[in-house]
């Protein structure tokens, strides 16, 4: 009973708390958000340096955007606006591109209306509270409130107004839930402006992270051991003489997968087919390959910028572009090319047959493309994966390779290490051996010839902290395989 009734005056001082206003706040520095328009286009909000007077001046991650009818920047103003005016009222202020104002009140009660924009003589737009409640948000239970819009011209209500039936949804903790892209706020959304007026829902936050994340060349290869991906790919050109076109499917399956400070390193069984195909279809041959494999991923800085986020150089900008597929989370790059052309400041489109530039999905790999013109193209699908105990599509069946041979089979713990590790042989015959240890960049650390019968014990005391390739030859096979050195 006493259990109850302290849950009870929980629920009620919350619902208090909701009613009475409290000081919340939009959009907060020190995390990145992201928004998509129902399972689409990823946008993210990030605050790139903070002004303090007697309000807070955030100012959001530049945008690619059109300044006007033949001019691109590539440091636009934010989607959101190129500032926002925390004051201390509670009221924050976003500003379209126009330098207009959009006034959010967030101490806000149920039923209390302001004038959220305004243009004399024009447009007036109206917000009203019209609900607050306890909510999930993002999986988490937060207190939300729900703002709707009337719009006015010249003092006349329309009722009918593409704007009339939007909302804005406000969270305590974490900002907005649902918003618009303020920088064109209000223009009518069949306006041939480069970007059109949306509404966006919060699907990820950073710090603490929920949600939707920014996908990284790590979260691209981000494979557990057993994992699979079955991946076809075709190149042909029959301009050429002879024409030819080649099919490779090939079938990864992961050994092994060992984490360092800043990579992750795989080892990887590959099979794989080899299908030409010389002047169309007369002279036809195949190549088999059953091997093992070693990948190491680190971070990629231009990889891992934000979706959005200008990628300026010295020929061009560019942008990352992310969308949110309900399970799947997909990542282009060479998204909106523009190239500075005169000495303004203005950028224009590169229009250019440069093929497709790729996807890459999370936790799936990449790139895979499409590009098919009449004579000739080049494209790579991905089939099938399994991930833990999920598949999906229809797995490759690939006959005619050899399966691989036991000494490909020899196993090196513990790994990581700190003074030594074990490499056991399993076929427990005496091998004389070429052993070499080379580190990431490329520079031969250790080079010795060992014999190994059942095992050998290598000491590692004296190396630095870091990944290094480890390989061992007997004259007829090599086998390579990635340690990790701890402290």
């Amino acid at each position: 009973m006493l259990k109850q009734l302290s849950f009870l005056v929980a629920l009620f001082l919350s619902n208090l708390l909701i009613v009475c206003g409290q000081d919340w706040q939009t959009v907060r520095s020190g995390r990145i958000a992201y928004f998509d328009k129902d399972q689409g286009l990823v946008k993210s909000l990030r605050i790139d340096s903070v002004k303090f007077d007697r309000d807070s001046v955030l100012y959001p991650m530049a945008n690619i955007q059109q300044i006007g009818p033949n001019c691109i920047t590539p440091k636009g103003n934010s989607w959101i606006g190129k500032k926002v005016i925390i004051q201390n009222n509670g009221v924050n202020l976003f500003f379209n591109n126009n330098n207009d104002t959009i006034r959010i009140n967030t101490r806000a009660k149920v039923g209390d209306s302001w004038t959220l924009f305004e243009i004399k003589d024009s447009i007036k737009i109206t917000a009203e509270v019209k609900s607050a409640e306890i909510q999930p948000v993002l999986s988490e239970m937060d207190s939300i409130k729900t703002i709707g819009l009337k719009v006015y011209e010249k003092n006349v209500l329309k009722e009918h107004h593409y704007l009339s039936d939007k909302w804005l949804v406000i969270s305590k903790n974490y900002g907005f839930v649902w918003m618009m892209n303020f920088n064109v706020f209000p223009e009518v959304p069949n306006s041939s402006t480069f970007e059109i007026l949306e509404s966006f829902n919060l699907i990820g936050l950073s710090h603490p992270n929920l949600g939707v994340q920014n996908l990284t060349w790590l979260g691209v290869h981000d494979y557990g051991v057993d994992d699979e991906l079955h991946v076809v790919s075709n190149t042909w050109n029959w301009s050429v003489n002879p024409g030819y076109r080649n099919e490779v499917k090939t079938i990864w399956k992961i050994l092994e997968r060992i984490e360092s400070i800043d990579s992750v390193y795989y080892r990887i069984e590959r099979k794989e087919s080899l299908k030409k195909s010389i002047e169309r279809w007369d002279n036809i041959s195949y190549t088999f390959t059953h091997d093992t494999i070693n990948a190491v991923y680190k971070p990629d800085f231009l990889f891992d910028k934000l979706p959005g986020e200008p990628i300026v150089s010295d020929y061009g900008a560019d942008a990352n572009v992310m969308f949110n597929e309900g399970a799947f989370i997909k990542k282009l790059t060479s998204y909106m090319p523009i190239q500075k052309l005169s000495i303004d400041s203005c950028w224009y489109y590169i229009f250019y047959d440069g093929g497709d530039p790729g996807y890459y999905l999370k936790g799936l790999g990449g790139p895979y493309y499409n590009w098919n013109e009449i004579i000739s193209g080049d494209d790579r699908s991905l089939v099938y994966y399994k991930k833990g105990a999920a598949t999906w599509g229809t797995p490759l069946v690939i006959t005619g390779v050899q399966n691989l041979e036991k000494e490909n089979q020899v196993k090196i713990y513990p790994n990581p290490a700190t003074d030594f590790v074990t490499i056991e042989n399993p076929t427990g015959r005496t091998e004389n051996c070429l052993l070499q240890l080379i580190d990431m960049q490329g520079r031969e650390v250790l080079k010795n010839s060992i014999t190994i019968t059942n095992s050998y014990r290598l000491d590692l005391s004296s190396l630095t902290e870091g990944a290094y390739l480890l390989k061992l030859e007997n004259g007829e096979k090599q086998i390579s395989r990635m340690i990790i050195k701890k402290d």
